[in-house]
């Protein structure tokens, strides 16, 4: 939505799967962003014990119920009633 209200060339070519080329400073940020995301979970991991950090694991309402404070890469479906 927000290619096709700036440019409608962006808004045809989309769709297609065509994407371009990204501009310098959205690879700067990007890169940016995913340097801080791994300083931010190296300092999360140093600060909790291994059983209060977990990673890559599909939420659930027992899950949660557990209290683990930092779910990393959390999988969310739909959480069915109790």
């Amino acid at each position: 939505m927000h290619a096709q209200q700036f440019c409608r060339l962006k808004a045809y070519f989309r769709p297609c799967g065509e994407e371009g080329t990204k501009p310098d400073i959205e690879k700067l940020l990007s890169d940016a962003r995913q340097d801080l995301q791994a300083k931010a979970i190296a300092k999360i991991r140093r600060q909790y014990a291994k059983g209060e950090v977990e990673t890559d694991i599909s939420v659930s309402r027992a899950i949660l119920r557990e209290g683990i404070p930092f779910i990393l890469y959390g999988h969310v479906g739909a959480l069915a009633a109790p």
